[in-house]
């Protein structure tokens, strides 16, 4: 009996060696199988990233089409504009030179038939022509001051049309 005792111990020693490296190397695989399950997690988890950035992406490629759209709509009406306006003040500017003309016109034939008739006649016309060419300037000077105010409206600056014409002081 004491031989069966001693070899069951001597088989108990034998076998402890290999249960103690299979434990650890049980062990080792069960930390391995963790890492690998937490590295899954972590992939899966990144997959839905990606997935959902990429849909942002998407969306936000379709909102700077929309916005690239609005941005050339806007120029192309800003150019409109800035070439109606651009006529219109030419048209203008044309306008005011033939009324100067005009004027000038008037005056000398006024002045002629004055100094024909050498009297003193009532200033009554002259001071009529010059009340209208006062209310003609001021309609001038306002529809210079519309313009520009709408080109700065639309961020144009006034000076880089060249159109600058002199304001006349009205007195």
């Amino acid at each position: 009996m004491e031989k069966a005792l001693l070899d069951l111990q001597q088989e108990n020693r034998s076998l402890h060696e290999p249960l103690s490296y299979y434990r650890k190397e049980v062990e080792s695989l069960r930390k391995v199988s963790q890492d690998h399950a937490q590295y899954k997690r972590s992939e899966d988890h990144a997959k839905r990233v990606i997935s959902a950035l990429r849909k942002k992406e998407k969306t936000l490629e379709y909102e700077k089409c929309l916005l690239e759209e609005k941005v050339n709509d806007l120029e192309r009406v800003n150019r409109e504009v800035r070439a109606t306006w651009t006529r219109d003040i030419e048209e203008e500017k044309r306008r005011e030179a033939g009324l100067k003309e005009l004027y000038e016109k008037k005056w000398k034939v006024m002045n002629e038939e004055w100094q024909k008739k050498s009297v003193a006649a009532p200033m009554e016309p002259v001071v009529q022509i010059c009340q209208a060419r006062i209310r003609e300037l001021e309609a001038q000077n306002e529809a210079l001051r519309l313009f520009e105010s709408k080109f700065k409206e639309f961020g144009v600056p006034w000076d880089s049309l060249g159109l600058r014409p002199p304001r006349i002081k009205v007195e």
